[in-house]
């Protein structure tokens, strides 16, 4: 089976980048970059619906959501990471 690759990465490429990523947001340790880089990785590997997974073209889908890094760990970092008090005053002092 061949695996289907989005901007040129295979999917085990897309789930380190994910879990770098996101060990970087819940650590605090992350930048305007590495949000850039989180939402495009988020914006081009979709969670496919059980529809999509039963379509039967012998393809092996991206799906970096399995693997151990799940959407809602995803956002539970993200909420964190906006409430935290610093990307508040941040957020106030650019608007």
């Amino acid at each position: 089976m061949q695996d289907i690759s989005t901007n040129g990465k295979t999917t085990e490429q897309h789930i380190r980048t994910l879990e770098t990523l996101l060990r970087r947001l819940k650590s605090g340790d992350i930048d305007t970059h590495g949000l850039r880089k989180l939402a495009g990785v988020v914006r081009d590997n979709p969670v496919r619906t059980a529809l999509q997974e039963s379509n039967g073209d012998g393809l092996v889908h991206n799906d970096i959501w399995e693997d151990g890094v799940s959407f809602e760990d995803l956002l539970a970092a993200v909420m964190k990471y906006i409430m935290d008090d610093n990307v508040c005053i941040f957020l106030s002092l650019t608007s």
